[in-house]
Formats: structure tokens, C-alpha cells, sequence
């Protein structure tokens, strides 16, 4: 996660065509809007230059307990990448 501005475009992008295309069930706008909430987490943590073990563990916890969420293994991967550095 080396481009981060990009990807908080990004982020923003997916959010505006989720929200405005009714094509897409409720069900499927959860799990993109919970990976979404989750990925903005873990950049921001990313951009503040030092990985704090807590909030890592943290956020952990509340990925592997989130119900409804696409991705869980990347993102856990992204924090353990996060907590060796």
C-alpha cells in the first residue's frame, strides 16, 4: 500500500458508484461498504509512519468478528504485513 492518495481516490470512487447504482443489492453494498470502512482503517494507520501493536491487534479483532465483510483474508494479511515492519 504504497500509494495511498490513489487509493483514498479509489476508495471514494467505489463509494459514489455503490451508492448511486440501484443494480446492486443491499446485501452486496454491505460487504463493500465494510471493506471499504476497514481498508480506510488500516491507511490510516499505514500513514501515520509507525505501526502501533494495539490498534493493529485491534482492528484485527474487529475484522475477523465483522459479519458481513468480502476480503477478511486480505486485510488480515495487510495487517500482519503492517505489524512485522
Amino acid at each position: 500500500m504504497k500509494y495511498t492518495e490513489q487509493a483514498y481516490s479509489n476508495i471514494d470512487a467505489t463509494l459514489h458508484y455503490v451508492k448511486n447504482t440501484k443494480e446492486l443489492s443491499e446485501h452486496f453494498k454491505e460487504h463493500v461498504y465494510n471493506f471499504i470502512r476497514y481498508t480506510k482503517e488500516l491507511l490510516k494507520i499505514k500513514s501515520n509512519g509507525k505501526s502501533n501493536f494495539s490498534e493493529i491487534k485491534f482492528l484485527e479483532k474487529r475484522i475477523q468478528s465483522e459479519k458481513i465483510l468480502s476480503q477478511r483474508d486480505w486485510l488480515i494479511q495487510k495487517l500482519s504485513e503492517l505489524n512485522i515492519k
